[in-house]
């Protein structure tokens, strides 16, 4: 996954494969799985929710200056694929 200059500060989620289902890893589907610092101090953020449920879905934010409750940018996404598309896109934003 290209990231580019993002810090990773936080990854339980980089071992995921694209074939994912979320049955075969519920002891991995937490509400905290990826962080990402940007150089200009944003956060993108990824989790799943609700955790540990197997119909739950991949959440990412943009979080900008700590405002979690007013994140830029969200989208929920159910697939490993489209999760990195999201990750890798808002990290680029």
């Amino acid at each position: 996954m290209e990231i580019d200059a993002a810090l990773v500060t936080y990854d339980e989620i980089s071992f995921l494969p694209e074939e994912f289902d979320p049955v075969d890893h519920l002891e991995h589907l937490k509400e905290d799985l990826l962080q990402l610092r940007l150089p200009n101090g944003d956060i993108v953020d990824a989790g799943w929710l609700p955790e540990f449920d197997p119909t739950g879905t991949f959440h990412v934010a943009v979080v900008i200056e700590g405002d979690w409750e007013h994140p830029r940018q969200h989208v929920q996404v159910r697939d490993v694929a489209a999760l990195r598309r999201a990750l890798v896109g808002f990290a680029h934003s």
